[in-house]
């Protein structure tokens, strides 16, 4: 009995590892979104701490043109921080497509072996049969001389 050989087995060797790199960026875009939205916590948290430290003093005018200014940067992070948020979370749907494409590519490549691979037993269950023939016939005729 000769050995199974997939002619595709190269090109999904290569689907495969394209596969677990986009698994792989995947994994990493959810990190990064998890560190920012991290980030974007701690930042209104110092915002509520900033105005909880405040409400119970009695600030001159330059304190408080300083704090609203503070308050502004906050504002600006929270926003700029959002934003890349949403960037990511385009990243991440984009890579979540690629990933089910890849996935299709590789189950379909999966597929295609088991096929060739039932052929190929098929093929080499009728050499077998032909053989366990061709000797029964071969016992016969010896027998009947």
């Amino acid at each position: 009995m000769s050995k199974f050989n997939y002619r595709f087995e190269s090109i999904k060797k290569i689907k495969d590892s394209l596969e677990k790199k986009a698994a792989k960026e995947l994994a990493e875009i959810d990190a990064f979104i998890e560190r920012q939205r991290q980030e974007y916590n701690q930042v209104v948290e110092r915002g509520n701490n900033t105005k909880r430290d405040i409400s119970h003093e009695k600030l001159s005018s330059f304190e408080l043109k300083f704090i609203k200014g503070y308050e502004e940067d906050l504002k600006q992070q929270l926003l700029l921080i959002k934003l890349k948020i949403n960037q990511l979370e385009l990243k991440k749907d984009e890579k979540m497509i690629e990933l089910v494409q890849k996935s299709k590519e590789n189950k379909m490549f999966g597929t295609l072996k088991e096929n060739h691979l039932e052929i190929f037993q098929l093929n080499e269950n009728k050499i077998e049969m032909d053989s366990i023939n061709e000797m029964a016939t071969q016992k016969y005729i010896r027998g009947n001389r």
